[in-house]
């Protein structure tokens, strides 16, 4: 059911209007002055907007001022109603975001015949948008990540050949250094942002989530223990890892689950002192799972250049507090039915968890208790 949103301080107006709407079948929403409008579209979200334009102590100029600036009402369908069939009126009007006008007396006819024009036409804008958003997604999700890949990959390794180099000055081989890391950082920016695109593909297409959530299980503990372990093997850091996981069958496939693992383990090697615990622990409940990450926060180091001022990193956390990489794995677990949280812990430690739903047919190796491994 359409909603609308009538903003008039003439009580019998405002009642006339609303009694033709209702008649047609929308919810109708009123407001007796242009602040009380403002707060009512705000909190309502309106389909379409009719309001007077004569009304104290705010009149409808500034209330659709105001609702058209911002962000959460700004693109609703605004209607105007005045007695006054001056062109300068309606010009100001059109200037400040108006979408139409009724003029004072209107017939039953012509209101609703505007009504149905501006809703159709913000059925027909919102379209177009999906439209564009779905192609730009598609877009996204078939680009040539190989190609950006290869080339990456090429600058990196020159970046790495420089901070290598025995020629150059210190200055050099550090900028260098830069290179290769800026050059690794953007090659993962890439590829979330691919995934990303693929996952909303899929979010917005409620048969394939609906497949998706309703085929797609793997086992935690196999999933999960391979790819921590490979992970610390390749950040020298296999004694910091502890393992604490159990066997059951999770809604989430083996290859989503492994991307969810492989960010957050990594992310946890990353930003932890080396000699510090890694603690990936699963505690399984009656229809879910939560996996968690543990770490000690490390804040990065600023970047040094001999011969040039100390320069602090932007972000010193730039996966912990938000960053691509957590927003993709918020993302992935969303559309598996799931939850990602951040959590701190005692003593500098941070703990990175998600909630995933059980298998309908998932069953427990031994029972609830934990495979601690090291």
């Amino acid at each position: 059911m359409k909603r609308i949103l009538v903003i008039d301080d003439e009580e019998n107006l405002r009642d006339t209007i609303s009694l033709l709407l209702r008649a047609r079948g929308f919810d109708v929403v009123t407001a007796a002055d242009g602040l009380a409008g403002v707060k009512a579209a705000r909190a309502h979200k309106p389909d379409l907007v009719i309001s007077d334009i004569n009304m104290e102590p705010v009149d409808g100029f500034m209330t659709l001022s105001i609702i058209k600036q911002l962000p959460a009402t700004g693109r609703i369908p605004f209607v105007m109603v005045t007695g006054d069939r001056e062109l300068d009126t309606m010009r100001k009007g059109l200037v400040l975001g108006a979408d139409d006008y009724l003029t004072k007396p209107f017939t039953p006819e012509a209101l609703l015949e505007t009504v149905n024009t501006q809703l159709k036409r913000r059925e027909s804008d919102i379209e177009d948008a999906i439209t564009l958003v779905t192609e730009l997604k598609e877009q996204l999700a078939g680009v040539g990540q190989d190609d950006v890949g290869e080339t990456l990959e090429e600058i990196r390794k020159s970046g790495e050949r420089i901070a290598a180099s025995e020629d150059g000055t210190d200055g050099i081989r550090a900028l260098g250094a830069g290179i290769a890391e800026r050059a690794v950082g953007l090659r993962r920016s890439i590829l979330h942002a691919g995934i990303l695109a693929r996952i909303e593909i899929v979010a917005g297409n409620p048969d394939a989530l609906s497949a998706l959530r309703r085929t797609a299980t793997s086992d935690l503990l196999d999933v999960v223990d391979g790819e921590c372990r490979q992970l610390a093997l390749g950040y020298e850091r296999v004694s910091d890892l502890r393992l604490q996981l159990a066997h059951c069958r999770v809604a989430v496939g083996s290859a989503a689950l492994s991307r969810i693992t492989h960010e957050l383990a990594g992310n946890a090697l990353r930003h932890s002192p080396a000699g510090t615990p890694v603690v990936v622990k699963c505690r399984v409940a009656d229809q879910s799972v939560q996996l968690s990450f543990e770490n000690k926060i490390q804040r990065r180091a600023p970047r040094t250049v001999p011969g040039e001022p100390e320069c602090a990193p932007k972000d010193p956390w730039p996966d912990f507090d938000g960053g691509q990489g957590l927003r993709f794995v918020r993302r992935l677990t969303q559309i598996h039915g799931g939850n990602f949280s951040v959590v701190p812990k005692d003593q500098g430690m941070v703990a990175m968890q998600v909630e995933l739903p059980l298998a309908k047919t998932s069953t427990m190796d031994g029972g609830e208790e934990a495979d601690e491994r090291g």
